[in-house]
């Protein structure tokens, strides 16, 4: 008796399989009941983030990261194609008249420069007060047709005020007659503007004393044009030249000027301009 008392003792404390998984499921339910009525939170993170945020920050700071980069990519490639179009210079010629054409529209030039290679390698700054005060147009190679058009190209830009020089390529190159540089420079002056002052450049000699007769007979006649006209004349030739031959340290190929001859050049012209109250 005693031992059938013993033996249901331990079979009623003994858990059937069944209620262990009831009381398991129960509390498994109580526990994702739990979870759906609060948040859940990691220890050491903000409960106002989420994943979600994280993700959106990280793709636009990518986004913005992308934008610089392509942004600094653009600019260097036009960094590197104007340095480019400046190494040329009939490319940086083009791009500094394009320049000035804006400006002009706001202030036009003091000076208009005019003229062949000689007036081209000059320094004219010593004219300028202010940035783009003087419109640099000459051209190597010029003729006296051609400088016309660049008259032309500065009256447009606004330009009242002219420094002028040409014939020797007419005169040594194209080999014009006398009647020809009176025609084309008569031409050449009735394109400026009526109002227009300035000082007209004397062609300068050149090594080759044997050209100094027919130089001094262009010069001639284009001086008594130019005056007639009202623009003041410059001739250099005591101290470029002489016995009718460009003077050795004035010269650096028998035609073009040394910088000591482009510094005095540019130099008589100011000294005029100042005289006649143009600068």
């Amino acid at each position: 008796m005693a031992k059938d008392l013993e033996i249901r003792a331990i079979i009623e404390n003994i858990a059937e399989p069944g209620d262990e998984a009831e009381q398991a499921g129960a509390g498994g339910e109580q526990d994702l009941g739990d979870a759906g009525d609060h948040a859940w939170v990691l220890p050491g993170v903000d409960s106002d983030l989420c994943p979600a945020d994280d993700a959106g920050e990280a793709a636009r700071a990518m986004i913005a990261t992308v934008t610089q980069i392509l942004f600094i990519f653009v600019f260097l490639l036009l960094l590197l194609g104007a340095l480019l179009v400046v190494s040329d210079a009939g490319a940086r010629r083009a791009f500094r008249i394009a320049l000035h054409r804006r400006v002009a529209r706001l202030r036009p030039p003091r000076y208009a420069i005019v003229g062949d290679s000689l007036a081209a390698q000059c320094d004219w700054r010593p004219l300028r007060r202010r940035p783009f005060d003087v419109l640099r147009l000459s051209l190597g190679g010029a003729t006296l047709k051609d400088i016309g058009a660049l008259i032309v190209e500065a009256r447009m830009m606004g330009a009242r005020c002219f420094v002028i020089d040409g014939g020797l390529n007419d005169l040594l190159f194209d080999a014009a007659p006398l009647t020809q540089i009176d025609h084309d420079f008569r031409a050449l002056l009735r394109r400026l503007p009526e109002d227009a002052r300035g000082v007209l450049m004397l062609a300068p000699h050149i090594a080759d004393a044997a050209q100094a007769p027919r130089i001094d007979e262009m010069n001639r006649l284009m001086r008594a044009l130019a005056e007639a006209r009202g623009l003041a004349v410059v001739d250099l030739a005591p101290q470029l030249s002489q016995d009718g031959a460009r003077r050795a340290e004035m010269t650096d190929d028998g035609l073009h000027f040394s910088p000591l001859a482009a510094k005095l050049w540019v130099q008589a012209a100011r000294e005029r301009l100042l005289r006649d109250g143009l600068a």
